[in-house]
């Protein structure tokens, strides 16, 4: 694929993803994903900012926003929000995956409509396991998929277990053991 291809087919994206979080805002989901200030969280798979905004407002002065993403334009469009509105508080990263984060480093991941497109969905879960601190979680939305395939693709490789079902996230904790 060319990158003028990759990048219309983003955009295309990009525009589908704003109509989304018209219908079903971000806050809702946020809220379940109870983001609390101060905390680090690491929006895995970012894409165009949609949860940027409103998560770093969550977290605070004192919070950190990892926003993570392997496309060059999703993370322009984080970096532009972040101009825009002054937020202070968030990092953008250009990687597939969190190898590069420190371990035990982050309280809150979210993995929202993301999971279905991983192409190691069982390697990106072990680095999501090793940078999540003691307690930390895992907040899991993906409407392309029923939540039983969700809940059955994040705990197979047992380094997740399932601690809640809310309305719109799946909440998992790492696996004791």
């Amino acid at each position: 694929m060319t990158t003028l291809t990759q990048n219309l087919h983003f955009y295309g994206m990009a525009a589908m993803l704003a109509l989304r979080d018209r219908i079903r805002p971000r806050r809702d989901l946020l809220a379940e994903a109870k983001v609390q200030p101060g905390e680090t969280v690491l929006d895995f798979g970012c894409g165009p900012g949609g949860y940027i905004a409103e998560t770093s407002r969550l977290l605070g002065p004192d919070g950190q926003l990892l926003a993570i993403d392997r496309q060059t334009p999703a993370l322009d469009c984080v970096r532009r929000i972040c101009r825009r509105q002054g937020l202070s508080n968030v990092r953008a990263i250009q990687a597939s995956d969190a190898r590069d984060l420190a371990d035990d480093s982050v309280d809150l991941v979210l993995l929202h409509d993301v999971f279905h497109l991983l192409s190691d969905p069982e390697g990106i879960l072990r680095h999501l396991a090793r940078v999540l601190k003691p307690g930390g979680r895992l907040s899991v939305s993906d409407p392309h998929w029923p939540d039983e395939r969700v809940i059955e693709g994040i705990t197979r490789s047992g380094a997740f277990a399932l601690s809640e079902r809310g309305a719109l996230t799946l909440t998992f904790c790492g696996a004791v053991g």
